[in-house]
């Protein structure tokens, strides 16, 4: 699946998370400009921190202190597309996408319980990046 546009990523998130879009529109979303713009590297970011946010890390030590609202989960057939589809376009999409994907989701989940249990998901590419920020955390 290639994606052409922020907006047909955002599409993907929320085809991947349909209660994104509650966190997409909400007003602390800072990835949205005045004029509605948004990038890739905005999606990203703001779907990590969805993705960070899945009610099953609520206990995890290594949740921080302040408390989140809390994000319902992504079951684990979807958890199979998404990191096929983050796989994939590590290596097939243009360098935007590419780049955005590894900068502003795989980095920003590093060092947290999702991301520790998104290992399990990831293909070598993906793996092989987040490994470089990430340590391991049990959650």
């Amino acid at each position: 699946m290639m994606m052409d546009t922020p907006d047909e990523l955002l599409k993907f998130f929320i085809y991947i998370a349909p209660s994104f879009i509650e966190r997409w529109n909400s007003d602390d979303n800072y990835n949205i400009e005045d004029n509605g713009d948004f990038t890739f590297c905005g999606v990203c970011n703001e779907f990590a921190h969805f993705f960070i946010d899945q009610s099953q890390f609520r206990h995890s030590p290594a949740t921080m202190k302040i408390e989140p609202d809390w994000q319902e989960n992504i079951n684990v057939g979807k958890m199979v597309e998404l990191f096929d589809f983050i796989e994939h376009s590590l290596t097939h999409s243009n360098s935007l996408l590419a780049n955005s994907l590894k900068s502003c989701f795989l980095e920003d989940i590093a060092q947290t319980a999702a991301g520790e249990y998104a290992r399990s998901f990831m293909g070598k590419n993906s793996l092989n990046f987040f490994s470089q920020w990430h340590r391991d955390i049990r959650y």
